[in-house]
């Protein structure tokens, strides 16, 4: 079976080649599509595998918006090419995070030599039509049983864009309700792992420095700067992405980086590095993230001249290592 899925937290919407999406009663909203009381979403998926499929899971991502601090109501029927998988499903959780649920689909609703002449099937979420609640979608996956997870990799795969990315910035001085915006940054981040980087920290020369979490196509986080007014010192730090850019195109000047790992008693190459932060009034001193996969690393500049780097790299359920950068020539 070929990946398919559609991911509402990507602005624009992430759908795979192989499907095509329609809504009925819809409204895309942040990083969720939100479905009114008898809305749905089908998904009509190609599959030029081998048609008969023993079993396949679908695992939509939802929540049903609580009714202030009480729980909504917002059942939801699924159908795979007009079957029933589920009826009336209650989406666990009380409205508080998004939840991953999980159906197995019978390989007899996927089996389109049954009466049906296309390898095109459809896929149908949608809510009772008493629903008191929204349903808030952000995201679904259909693989096939012996295929697990394969669509999640794909996705992951599809977030990754060899892009610069623009990011409207808004702070909040700590203890204030009022946000308030301060332009533009850039950030540019490419490494040789396929996993989507979650969490990102950088310093400067002149000792600001700021760390942010990513979610779809926002980041939040904090920013410390030194020397500031009392009130401008530490601030929380918001970003909501605005445009991508093709390296070359942004203010950001990349730097790219040969690097270096340490293990069995040596030194191995470990691909390119390159990064950005832009506008950068001042040089990168540090800089450390965090990946979707659960790999971490950390490196600190050697120099205002940023021509070599130090650092440890960590990949998930493994020690840590040793990580070293030298500045490619532009």
């Amino acid at each position: 079976m070929l990946p398919t899925y559609v991911d509402f937290t990507a602005d624009p919407t992430l759908l795979s080649p192989n499907a095509t999406l329609a809504t009925d009663r819809c409204v895309r909203r942040g990083n969720r599509l939100s479905v009114d009381a008898g809305g749905s979403l089908t998904l009509a998926f190609r599959d030029d595998q081998d048609p008969v499929q023993p079993e396949a899971t679908v695992t939509l991502r939802a929540l049903v918006a609580k009714h202030g601090g009480d729980i909504g109501y917002a059942p939801v029927s699924l159908y795979v090419n007009g079957e029933a998988v589920v009826r009336d499903w209650t989406v666990p959780g009380g409205g508080d995070l998004p939840q991953d649920n999980v159906f197995a689909v019978p390989g007899g609703c996927l089996d389109w030599h049954q009466g049906r002449t296309e390898e095109t099937h459809t896929l149908r979420v949608c809510t009772a039509s008493d629903s008191s609640s929204y349903l808030w979608v952000f995201g679904l996956t259909v693989d096939s049983t012996f295929e697990r997870g394969r669509s999640q990799d794909a996705l992951a795969t599809a977030r990754i864009r060899d892009d610069i990315v623009a990011y409207r910035i808004s702070t909040r001085r700590v203890g204030e309700d009022r946000w308030r915006e301060e332009g533009e940054i850039e950030v540019y981040l490419r490494r040789a792992e396929p996993a989507e980087v979650t969490n990102l920290a950088w310093r400067h020369a002149d000792g600001t420095s700021c760390s942010v979490a990513f979610s779809g196509a926002d980041f939040r986080g904090y920013r410390s700067t030194p020397g500031a007014a009392p009130e401008e010192a530490v601030v929380e730090y918001s970003g909501r992405e605005v445009a991508r850019r093709a390296p070359g195109a942004g203010a950001a000047r990349i730097l790219r980086y040969d690097t270096f790992q340490e293990w069995s008693q040596g030194w191995h190459h470990s691909g390119e590095l390159a990064v950005a932060i832009a506008p950068q009034d001042t040089p990168l001193t540090a800089l450390s993230w965090r990946d979707a996969a659960q790999n971490a690393a950390s490196l600190q500049f050697v120099d205002a001249t940023a021509r070599r780097f130090i650092g440890y790299y960590h990949r998930a359920n493994e020690g840590a290592i040793g990580y070293e950068g030298r500045l490619l020539d532009p």
